[in-house]
């Protein structure tokens, strides 16, 4: 009975660290697929990131120090609702050439999702993906669980964007 305070201590730390601490996993496949990104396409200097779980803002945090190694500006918007999605994608027009799609409602939500990649695809933005499903719907990159970089060659093509030469290896998807 006398360490049974010392369980409900490390129950209650483990909680906490649980609650407060960011999402290393997702946070670290977050970087390596802005990392991934610039390694593949020059250019990539101001990336908009649209989300509405504020989870995400923990995993954002992780995100803002690696984009200023890589020396880039990212420009967050939070969306608390659907109807505030096109008014925050529009602001994003002209100050990004990159925008990252986070894994929350947003994408869910099939309107929003595909009002976000029209804009995407009229003002020539590089598209990253949470999933390799979503290339398919209009995303250009994504990298995968194991760190396989995948691309939509048609997107690619579309922009007319082309991988540097030294990039590491690359997988396409949509070729004909």
């Amino acid at each position: 009975m006398k360490n049974r305070p010392d369980i409900f201590f490390w129950i209650a730390l483990i909680f906490l660290v649980l609650i407060f601490c960011p999402d290393f996993s997702s946070a670290q496949k977050l970087e390596q697929t802005l990392s991934n990104l610039c390694k593949v396409f020059s250019g990539v200097e101001k990336v908009g990131i649209i989300y509405a779980d504020p989870s995400f803002e923990k995993e954002l945090k992780v995100l803002e120090a690696n984009a200023k190694e890589l020396k880039i500006t990212l420009i967050e918007k939070k969306v608390a609702s659907i109807h505030e999605v096109p008014p925050n994608t529009r602001d994003l027009i002209g100050k990004i050439d990159t925008l990252m799609v986070v894994d929350d409602w947003v994408i869910k939500v099939p309107d929003a999702f595909n009002y976000i990649m029209l804009t995407a695809l009229q003002n020539n933005w590089k598209t990253i993906v949470p999933r390799e499903e979503l290339l398919t719907r209009g995303g250009l990159f994504y990298t995968s669980e194991k760190g396989e970089i995948v691309v939509n060659k048609r997107i690619m093509q579309f922009l007319k964007l082309t991988p540097k030469e030294d990039s590491p290896k690359i997988t396409f998807r949509g070729e004909e």
